[in-house]
């Protein structure tokens, strides 16, 4: 329960929690569970495998889903 940066070569595992925060043109917000099979669901994108990745890896997974239906996501609109 302590509020501090989670390090970039942090494992994500079962049980943790993903807060996702787009912004630019468009605008949403969700927090995501990593389930016992190390999957996340993402609103409108679907599944993500998660588990085993770390932090910089797993914001590249979840990016490139989420590229598929927020087009500016990749130009950083």
């Amino acid at each position: 329960n302590v509020n501090v940066a989670t390090p970039n070569n942090y494992v994500l595992g079962p049980g943790d929690k993903l807060n996702l925060d787009i912004y630019g043109y468009s605008q949403a917000t969700q927090t995501a569970t990593v389930n016992t099979d190390g999957f996340i669901v993402l609103q409108r994108a679907g599944i993500v495998n998660v588990a085993g990745l770390n932090i910089e890896e797993a914001e590249k997974k979840i990016k490139n889903a989420l590229s598929k239906v927020y087009l500016g996501l990749n130009s950083g609109n």
